[in-house]
């Protein structure tokens, strides 16, 4: 694959991608244009790549399709457009699709003023096919474009990027397995990110059928980042709302359309999230947890993670 990065229209790096396995299973490549870096995580029919570069300036980094892949495509911030013979098709911050790509006929191009965060996993066509269906519709068009080598996206309009996928791709790149353990598990993942993808697009579950604003779509994901920088303040609806500029009503049905849960409902699951990694990784009371989670009663956490989990916190000390 041959990466050329360009700033004010002239070109700064121009060179070949090779993916190369580390000891650890994966490649990493530091990108001159910037800070950060793109890894590699490569096994069999699966390739998996994920950005966060900072720049200084508008940088573009484009690439060349030279294989038929099939990408999952998720955007954090930055910009992307995959551009073909017939079409361009464009994503913004928090969108994602699936996208098929003939043999040659794709390029990919990534673009950020400040900063670049994405994922995407590349599959072979027969691991795709094995766990979808033609009985859906979107499915069928798709599978058929695949079949005629048209370059394709398994919708037109982008969807958004839930809660819960972003969980499973925080799982899939802080994953410290290794060897056929890390295999195991990263391909579950993937089949798992798939599933959320298929049934945000299948099930009457896609956010573009509702008729929530661009602008309001943004709120949403600023009181989702306000809730994670502040697990601990006990913030209310109303103080929510007013923090970013919109009303109760707006916020409790945006919220659940977006993420699929309730304020409160992505709350407490981040909240277990935390403490559940906190028992496993360091050596803290349930007290200790329960405070760092914003409970002021250990009590009160120990029953919330049982309901969460189906097992006491202490459980996870021994």
């Amino acid at each position: 694959m041959l990466i050329k990065i360009e700033q004010e229209e002239e070109v700064i790096e121009l060179r070949e991608h090779i993916p190369l396995k580390n000891e650890k299973g994966y490649s990493e490549h530091t990108i001159s244009a910037g800070k950060g870096n793109y890894k590699d995580f490569l096994f069999k029919g699966i390739h998996i790549g994920y950005a966060h570069l900072l720049f200084e300036e508008k940088t573009k980094i484009s690439f060349a399709n030279k294989t038929e892949t099939i990408k999952m495509h998720f955007v954090f911030s930055g910009s992307t457009m995959m551009s073909s013979e017939i079409q361009t098709h464009p994503f913004e911050r928090y969108h994602h699709n699936l996208i098929y790509s003939p043999k040659s006929k794709t390029s990919w191009e990534w673009q950020a003023d400040t900063e670049l965060q994405l994922f995407e996993v590349t599959l072979k066509i027969d691991f795709f096919k094995k766990y979808v269906s033609k009985k859906d519709p979107y499915i069928s068009l798709f599978i058929d474009a695949i079949e005629k080598q048209i370059p394709s996206c398994i919708i037109n309009e982008n969807l958004t990027v839930t809660a819960e996928m972003i969980a499973v791709i925080k799982e899939i790149t802080d994953c410290e397995r290794e060897g056929t353990y890390k295999k195991m598990f990263v391909e579950a993942k993937i089949i798992q990110l798939l599933l959320l993808q298929l049934e945000q697009l299948c099930c009457n579950n896609c956010p573009i059928k509702c008729q929530l604003k661009k602008s309001d779509t943004t709120k949403m994901y600023q009181v989702r980042d306000v809730i994670l920088s502040n697990l601990k303040h006990p913030f209310s609806l109303k103080e929510l709302a007013h923090l970013v500029g919109t009303n109760e009503f707006t916020l409790k049905k945006g919220f659940k359309t977006i993420f699929g849960t309730t304020v409160f409902g992505f709350l407490n699951d981040i909240k277990m999230e935390k403490a559940q990694n906190l028992l496993t990784e360091q050596e803290l009371t349930i007290t200790q947890v329960a405070e760092l989670v914003g409970y002021k009663n250990a009590t009160h956490f120990t029953t919330a993670f049982k309901k969460k989990y189906g097992t006491l916190p202490s459980a996870l000390k021994k």
